[in-house]
């Protein structure tokens, strides 16, 4: 075995071994070759039945067996600005050194964002994000690791220093798209790959990129607009966005939308009316109550959700607000919480100043008075700091504060007109959010709030006193029957979202082959 710090530049990216099972068999319909199974920690193929990758060590299992397969992935290509020159004043052990290090920085970085490195060709790294595992938030993790490398470059400065080394900056460019993934190339050089478009457009804009900078592509950036603060660009192969920063938690998105148009919900009718059920009681009997939407990704939890909303608007005097959950926030006390603040007052890209006169009004609006603690505690939600109020107010203390403040202001809210409080990928949130809903449907018994979760199942264990408490009910959205998803397709094919008109043949096929290979979840 080799450890990560043995790589060397134009070597493939290795995992120490891991106790979960890695792998996935892959029989090559294209060569007489017997059937391989992939490490998805190394992307190395072995024979079938072989138990540990020959590269790496990680664990073997034949848990699943698949062909050379079309997916949905997200590639980032980030280079080294001016290698040529600054090679050129370096000795060759230098220049080994040098990129050893930044390689394995940048490793790390993909690795702790989901995703795997490719390859290495010389001062470039490629990752992967969405092959071989996928993800519902693959596009978002690929751009919030390419905005990581660029901040471990910055922070490698001083260690490339005292080693006599020059900084190093880079260019990134990311897509997301359709690509073809499987075992490419032959005898031992055969490795797991992807090839498609979305790897020759993120090349191009790692070359347009400024030096320093992240370009995404028009793929990538359907996928994560409202997630990231993003500049449109002239680039020569096509749209280019600059990214500017992420948005904490970002803006609540309609729901995905299939060949640039959304067609009509099906399947889900029993849910949608048990929505309004839920609803409407939290309204005539002026009660509190969460309930909890539960599936896999891509179910249909944003949809089903989307679609209940789009019957209340202003007129109807319901006030909606929305807040998500973040894996990169969960270590931050009320990260929801303060995306929800972003949202409802609109502070993205505000300065401090700013920010405090939105405060201020809407405490004013909602017949606060003004006070100094209440200002200071919004200001600690949206940006907590590592001793909440000093060193005299404990954690626990600043919790308490920001809990009560959150609950006086829903109470204002819910008083002068039913509220849905609507929490996104609520199995990301933080603890201190969970704790908070918890609280809420407590004190404000009495209102006419209804907590809408959208949650992936491991919220069963992760935070059972929430999903078990009172007055907390919860809808399971199981995968489509076949003959729905059926007519999902057939709808989406017939409809004015088809790019190109389709034949009945066509459809039939297209229809026959999305019906076997999503398993009832089409995403």
């Amino acid at each position: 075995r080799r450890s990560p710090e043995t790589k060397k530049t134009g070597q493939r990216a290795r995992e120490p071994c891991k106790d979960e099972p890695t792998s996935t068999r892959h029989v090559d319909p294209l060569s007489a070759q017997t059937p391989t199974t992939i490490c998805i920690r190394c992307l190395d193929v072995s024979p079938a039945g072989q138990r540990f990758c020959g590269s790496c060590g990680a664990e073997l299992t034949s848990s699943s067996e698949a062909n050379d397969a079309i997916r949905i992935a997200t590639v980032a290509f980030a280079d080294v600005a001016e290698f040529t020159s600054l090679s050129a004043r370096l000795s060759l052990e230098q220049i080994k050194l040098l990129m050893d290090t930044v390689f394995e920085r940048l490793y790390r970085v993909v690795l702790d964002h989901g995703g795997v490195v490719d390859k290495y060709i010389g001062d470039c790294v490629m990752a992967l994000f969405g092959v071989p595992e996928v993800d519902g938030d693959d596009a978002a993790r690929g751009v919030h690791a390419a905005l990581a490398m660029q901040r471990a470059l910055e922070e490698l400065g001083p260690e490339l220093e005292a080693r006599e080394l020059p900084a190093v900056r880079m260019r990134i460019g990311v897509d997301s798209g359709a690509v073809i993934a499987g075992a490419v190339g032959a005898g031992p050089q055969r490795r797991y790959t992807v090839m498609g478009p979305p790897v020759n457009r993120a090349a191009h804009l790692q070359q347009e990129a400024p030096v320093g900078t992240v370009f995404v592509g028009d793929g990538c950036q359907r996928r994560v607009r409202g997630l990231f603060r993003l500049e449109p660009r002239s680039a020569a192969g096509g749209p280019a966005y600059l990214v500017r920063g992420e948005r904490f938690g970002g803006r609540w998105l309609a729901p995905r939308e299939l060949l640039g148009a959304g067609g009509e919900i099906v399947g889900r009718g029993e849910q949608l009316s048990r929505l309004q059920e839920v609803f409407n009681h939290v309204v005539a009997e002026g009660q509190a109550r969460a309930l909890l939407l539960l599936g896999g990704a891509g179910i249909g939890k944003s949809r089903l959700a989307f679609e209940f909303l789009a019957a209340f608007d202003e007129e109807r005097g319901v006030r909606r607000l929305f807040g998500r959950g973040q894996s990169l926030g969960r270590g931050v006390p009320f990260a929801t919480v303060a995306d929800a603040l972003e949202r409802l007052l609109h502070l993205d890209g505000v300065d401090p100043e700013e920010r405090d006169q939105r405060f201020r009004r809407m405490l004013g609006a909602l017949g606060f008075d003004e006070s100094p603690r209440d200002l200071e505690t919004l200001r600690q939600i949206l940006d907590p700091p590592l001793e909440p109020s000093g060193a005299r107010t404990s954690a626990q203390v600043f919790a308490q504060r920001a809990m009560d403040m959150v609950a006086r202001l829903l109470d204002r809210l819910a008083a002068r007109r039913p509220t849905v409080l609507v929490i996104d990928d609520l199995h990301l949130c933080d603890g201190p959010t969970v704790q908070l809903l918890g609280y809420l449907l407590r004190r404000l018994a009495h209102r006419p709030l209804l907590v809408l979760g959208l949650a992936r199942p491991q919220l069963l264990l992760e935070q059972p006193q929430l999903v078990h408490a009172e007055r907390v009910e919860r809808i399971d959205l199981d995968n489509l029957d076949q003959q729905t998803v059926a007519s999902l397709v057939e709808r989406t094919l017939r409809g004015p979202a088809a790019e190109t008109p389709a034949g009945p043949a066509d459809i039939r096929e297209l229809t026959e082959l999305v019906v076997r290979r999503s398993e009832g979840n089409p995403q």
